[in-house]
């Protein structure tokens, strides 16, 4: 039922149409509104810094469940660190709110992550090094 929904609003743009991804989040929101429905998320997340006002935003709208999944980090110590504030953000968000936001955390596995960057190194931030590790994230298996 979302999905479609999304397809549709994807498929009415032009081919070299930039995608107004508020916009987009906006109609999916009416959708959701105007069917009675509050879907599940999955929203992945590098630190607490960068989910807190998307958490803030989209939990008025769905439940939502924040996946650490970040071998990508270096050294082990900042993967760990960024792990345990963005659990403990959670925790106090869902507190404070009465929410019920999930945490799940992947294992650290930074020679999965150089695999599959191998070749890449050079490449400028945002690059397809950036696009390789983020198809590594979305392509879990769990």
């Amino acid at each position: 039922m979302l999905m479609p929904d999304l397809m549709e609003l994807l498929e009415n743009m032009q081919p070299d149409q930039k995608i107004n991804y508020d916009r987009l989040l906006e109609k999916m929101i009416l959708t959701w509104q105007e069917e009675g429905v509050r879907p599940k998320i999955l929203l992945h997340s590098c630190c607490a810094p960068c989910s807190t006002y998307t958490l803030e935003y989209l939990t008025k709208y769905a439940d939502v469940t924040l996946y650490f999944a970040n071998s990508n980090i270096h050294p082990r110590l900042e993967f760990e660190r960024r792990k345990e504030v963005q659990a403990d953000f959670v925790a106090a968000f869902n507190e404070r709110t009465g929410q019920q936001v999930e945490f799940i955390a992947e294992a650290y596995q930074p020679q999965e992550f150089l695999c599959v960057v191998k070749g890449l190194e050079e490449e400028p931030e945002g690059g397809l090094r950036c696009s390789a590790c983020f198809q590594m994230r979305l392509t879990k298996q769990h």
